[in-house]
């Protein structure tokens, strides 16, 4: 007891600072914090358009849909954007918007939680943890329903803490009614009332009566609970993925040390450099100081007993075999700062000079260590992928059929069908669209692959495809490989959201060298090339469109390398180059590297010719690169083909003719929709 009592004594120091001004001040700070530059955050994330996608289906609608979706969250959250939208209307910043509230007030109540536990001068530290903190700020300024779980999840502790040690029915009744609303927020809030049963389990003796009564007190949630969950077709969908997780001490390590800095210094994708690990390390020692010294108060018990809660629900998820995302521990950031905050308060400085660090390390240095979050980070980019693909799809020829010869759109991943819908809403009617799978999950099987690639392959010119969400819907390739076997890309550009490509079907003919065969020292054979030469009987290729390449090669010894093929055009009055590196894949997606001896390989690219390159001729070239990064010396002839003087191989030319349709080149759709991240 006397240590308990030194405990709050010390933690007390702050007598100078006026209590309400510091907390407004730490309010003011989450809000600006929370809506500065909310506007740069880009487009809508995967998760953020299902939020919208879900919100604006009318009430019955959305329930509907909520109940019938696997590993999905409850409606509630649902529901109040709904009514939020209608209001502000479906802009990102509006949507996004709806969020904030929820990460503000949690200053406040981080406050009177840590003012009832530990103190006042604690309590105003750790309410500045709570504003500052990346991962709380990250999650305030989402189109998604975790605020509001976390402030769910508080608020039930801060009330259970006022019931149980007052007489005033109000507390419990409003306990009651947040534990109810909570839920259908998001089963997260199930945290809080894990903590509080195990609270008055262990307090049993010293608080005789509580315990029955909270377990009636439990009932109506429970019932609610319940009934929705037997009523949810997705719920039960969801249950066989339970324990398909290989929880290893590998995985728990690894995912601790990733939490621990996700949780003071920022996600990964936001924060960097030394003072993310700087802010990580006294943050969390602090933190964990903290929570050894509160094992011996009684009043912080609810917080041991929340942040273990927290705990278990990971363990859970990934038993379910769902990856590790920050989110999932960011309740834990509350008694982190309610932790540090009680040791930053014991230590034996002047108050003035106490504040003053604590708020230059704790405050400041999160702040810094994720500043890029507010210069240069946007949260989703797929309305540039719809942009593109609306920009450079080819419609049919007026004397063909519409329907099998306008582009189509393979969406490889799952939820993109919501993308699509609001960032492209008349996609439907100008492409014809195919999903793989067309639910998750399960994972797509090679038969299905097989089948949907090959009809759009058989029915269409050219096919856009958008890999996202892979480790889900496709975590053995089976879609890459299909293609980079069967068809030709022409594009691959990298987004935030995901990846873009663009493949060409087998729908004219080719100019074929195949007279002869070409050797590398090893007994590596190249016996044909073809590609989309010029031709008397066929007319000029349009830009905006991709050259066709085809190597056939009979490998002799087993590479120790991977070979990389360079092909590229050059035309010929402006000198201008266009071109692609590839590493051609044997049937089962391997490199060179892997192959067998005598193994025989259709090695397949095209190279993709911007409308704005101009018309004419192309000439074509080609290198194979060896494990040196040069130019392969190579043995024989092939009747067609001549050798420069840098080694590369000269094919002939192809010419081009203006697009058919007025198309956009790549640099006007990057500054209307957005630059890829990097093209591969």
């Amino acid at each position: 007891m006397k240590s308990a009592m030194q405990f709050v004594k010390t933690s007390d120091a702050l007598s100078w600072v006026s209590e309400n001004r510091m907390i407004t001040c730490a309010t003011l700070l989450a809000l600006v914090l929370r809506v500065w530059r909310i506007d740069q955050l880009g487009q809508f994330d995967f998760d953020e358009v299902a939020s919208v996608w879900y919100a604006k289906m009318n009430l019955a609608d959305t329930i509907s849909a909520i109940a019938a979706a696997p590993f999905e969250h409850p409606p509630g959250y649902y529901i109040a954007l709904g009514y939020w939208i209608k209001i502000f209307g479906e802009s990102e910043e509006m949507v996004r918007l709806f969020s904030v509230p929820a990460g503000v007030f949690l200053v406040p109540l981080t406050f009177l939680i840590g003012r009832r536990v530990f103190g006042r001068s604690s309590a105003i530290i750790a309410s500045y943890i709570v504003a500052a903190s990346p991962v709380l700020i990250f999650y305030s300024r989402e189109a998604r329903m975790y605020a509001y779980a976390t402030l769910f999840g508080v608020l039930c502790l801060y009330l259970f803490m006022h019931a149980i040690e007052g007489k005033r029915n109000r507390y419990w009744m409003a306990l009651g009614l947040v534990v109810v609303v909570g839920i259908f927020v998001d089963y997260s809030v199930l945290y809080a009332l894990l903590a509080m049963n195990l609270l008055l389990i262990v307090e049993r003796k010293t608080r005789p009566g509580l315990l029955p009564k909270f377990i009636l007190f439990q009932i109506v949630p429970v019932v609610c609970l319940g009934a929705w969950l037997f009523a949810s077709k997705g719920v039960a969908q969801s249950l066989p993925a339970w324990n398909t997780g290989n929880i290893t001490y590998g995985l728990i390590s690894h995912t601790l040390h990733v939490a621990w800095l996700d949780m003071t210094a920022g996600i990964e994708s936001i924060r960097g450099g030394r003072a993310a690990i700087a802010v990580g390390v006294l943050l969390g020692s602090a933190g964990l100081m903290g929570w050894a010294g509160g094992l011996l108060y009684e009043k912080a018990r609810i917080l041991h007993f929340y942040s273990a809660a927290v705990l278990l629900g990971l363990i859970v998820l990934l038993l379910f075999d769902k990856e590790y995302q920050p989110r999932y521990l960011m309740m834990s950031v509350i008694p982190l700062a309610l932790f540090a905050g009680s040791f930053i308060g014991r230590i034996r400085l002047n108050d003035r000079v106490m504040l003053g660090i604590a708020l230059m390390l704790f405050v400041a240095g999160p702040l810094y260590a994720s500043r890029h979050y507010y210069y240069g980070y946007e949260r989703g980019d797929y309305g540039a992928i719809t942009g593109a693909v609306r920009s450079l799809a080819l419609p049919a020829p007026k004397q063909l059929d519409p329907l099998k010869y306008r582009d189509a759109v393979v969406l490889a991943g799952p939820w993109q069908g919501w993308f699509w819908r609001h960032y492209f809403p008349g996609f439907e009617k100008e492409i014809d669209v195919w999903f793989i799978p067309d639910e998750v999950p399960p994972a797509v099987g090679w038969e299905e692959v097989k089948d949907k690639l090959g009809r759009a392959s058989n029915n269409h010119n050219r096919v856009w495809v958008v890999l996202s969400a892979l480790r889900q819907s496709d975590p053995n390739g089976y879609v890459e490989r299909w293609l980079n076997v069967n068809l030709w890309r022409a594009r691959d550009s990298v987004y935030r959201n995901g990846v873009l490509q663009l493949y060409l079907t087998n729908k004219a003919n080719m100019v074929s060298r195949n007279s002869g065969s070409l050797i590398a020292d090893n007994g590596f054979r190249i016996q044909a090339i073809e590609f989309e030469g010029k031709r008397s009987d066929q007319p000029a290729q349009p830009l905006g469109n991709g050259i066709r390449f085809t190597f056939r090669i009979e490998n002799g010894l087993r590479l120790d390398y991977d070979m990389l093929i360079k092909v590229r055009l050059q035309n010929r009055i402006t000198g201008n180059n266009y071109g692609r590196d590839f590493y051609p894949l044997n049937v089962h997606g391997r490199r060179s590297s892997q192959w067998d001896a005598g193994e025989r390989i259709v090695g397949k690219i095209a190279v993709w010719i911007p409308a704005a390159a101009g018309p004419g001729d192309y000439d074509a070239y080609v290198s194979l690169i060896d494990a040196r990064g040069q130019p392969m010396m190579l043995d024989g002839d092939i009747v067609g083909i001549s050798r420069t003087e840098t080694n590369e191989l000269y094919l002939g030319s192809s010419v081009l003719a203006e697009a058919r349709d007025h198309m956009l080149d790549d640099r006007e759709i990057f500054d209307l929709y957005g630059a890829p991240i990097y093209d591969r």
